[in-house]
């Protein structure tokens, strides 16, 4: 089924059917604003971005930020085929006060940000979270704003594991306040 939103946007509403029974050329873009988030920066709108990435993961659709700001509670866990966009160079946001942005917890292939910002508060945890030493490759970082305010945590942190052919880059901008670190 569908629902109108603004003008030119549909939303999908599955009720009773599977994703695989949905329209195929709407069923690969899922915001978190369809799963009930605020998108304001002040609700914690955690189980609306959980919710669009496993909706979004599941068909190797994209989760799309648009514009708004997400704040989040627990980390978002990232797998093969994750994609996030936000909308043009001041694209969608997260922000953690409370958790990691992103873990990483098995071996993750074909992994795309594009367009996006994030924060970790000055009580968050790290960006993106590889723990002990998944593999990862063909991941793309692409002209996201990156801002670590936690002293004690990182942008990306990972003890050992192996990154192949990873993209990051494209007018990205990564900034750590104190003594946060990118390691």
């Amino acid at each position: 089924q569908y629902k109108a939103g603004s003008p030119g946007i549909w939303y999908i509403t599955a009720d009773d059917l599977a994703l695989s029974q949905l329209d195929g050329r709407y069923v690969q873009v899922f915001s978190p604003m369809a799963y009930g988030a605020t998108g304001d920066g002040v609700a914690n709108d955690a189980a609306s971005v959980q919710a669009s990435t496993a909706a979004a993961v599941a068909v190797n659709g994209i989760i799309d930020l648009g514009t708004r700001t997400f704040k989040i509670s627990s980390p978002v866990n990232i797998t093969t085929g994750f994609h996030m966009r936000g909308a043009g160079p001041n694209g969608g946001t997260i922000i953690s006060s409370a958790s990691d942005l992103f873990t990483i917890a098995s071996a993750a292939s074909s992994v795309t940000f594009e367009n996006c910002n994030f924060t970790s508060s000055s009580g968050g945890g790290h960006i993106w979270n590889a723990g002990n030493a998944p593999t990862m490759s063909l991941w793309k970082i692409l002209n996201c704003t990156v801002t670590q305010n936690n002293a004690g945590k990182c942008i990306w942190y990972q003890n050992g594991g192996v990154w192949l052919d990873c993209l990051v880059g494209w007018q990205g901008k990564y900034t750590c306040s104190g003594s946060a670190t990118i390691s």
